[in-house]
């Protein structure tokens, strides 16, 4: 009896023993474990970003619009027709009765958009030319009746053309446009827009014509005026 006693006393110790082990063990794998986490943890790895830019050397395009001024000199109630067109062409115009000046009949004017695309880094500029306005067979012009303001615009909030922010740069008459050249930084941010409109002989501040453009009147001979308005990009 004395015999068993001591051996279940013996292997209950034993017992303890390995339980005392087994935790020690546990400890040890989960001290191994966090180690290793840690260690993970602090390993780095850089990583390449790369991508090429295409060159894209200097073009350009220009869209003509055709705006309704709604008999108004503000920009805000303009109507635009949304379709390109393929010139400036003001029509027949008709005679004001109160001010005897011929006028468009559509209260329209011209807006030239002029896009260039260019990432060359170079100090492009544009430069307008242009041809007499002048009646068919004859010799009078309409140089001194057409005004002609070179603008930089930025897109308004809202997309549409009339409510893009547009900034005068300067205001010639048509005769006084020919070879004048806006440079890069003038539209720096925007792009350059061209508006072609007829004198009206307006007094009001902020519509008056460019300065030499006077109104059509009955002095002008009947018929028809041509000419033409060249665009140049430069370099």
């Amino acid at each position: 009896m004395k015999t068993k006693t001591l051996l279940k006393k013996i292997l209950k110790g034993g017992e303890v023993e390995m339980k005392k082990i087994l935790i020690v063990v546990m400890v040890v794998m989960a001290v191994v474990v966090m180690t290793g986490r840690d260690s993970f943890a602090a390993l780095t790895q850089t990583i390449n970003v790369t991508a090429t830019v295409n060159l894209v050397t200097a073009s350009m395009a220009a869209t003509v619009h055709q705006v309704n001024s709604q008999g108004t000199c503000s920009y805000v109630d303009d109507k635009w027709n949304t379709t390109p067109q393929p010139g400036i062409t003001f029509g027949t115009l008709d005679l004001d009765p109160v001010y005897n000046i011929f006028l468009p009949r559509d209260n329209s004017y011209y807006a030239v958009d002029v896009a260039v695309v260019d990432n060359s880094g170079s100090n492009w500029t544009v430069t307008q030319t242009r041809t007499d306005f002048k009646l068919a067979g004859g010799t009078a012009t309409l140089n001194d009746n057409v005004n002609v303001v070179f603008q930089k615009v930025v897109k308004g909030a809202s997309g549409l053309p009339q409510d893009d922010i547009a900034t005068d740069i300067v205001k010639y008459s048509y005769t006084d446009s020919n070879n004048k050249a806006i440079t890069k930084a003038q539209v720096s941010g925007g792009w350059l827009r061209i508006l072609y409109g007829i004198g009206t002989g307006n007094t009001t501040a902020g519509c008056t014509d460019a300065t030499g453009v006077t109104p059509i009147t009955l002095d002008k001979p009947a018929g028809a005026y041509s000419g033409t308005v060249t665009l140049t990009l430069t370099p």
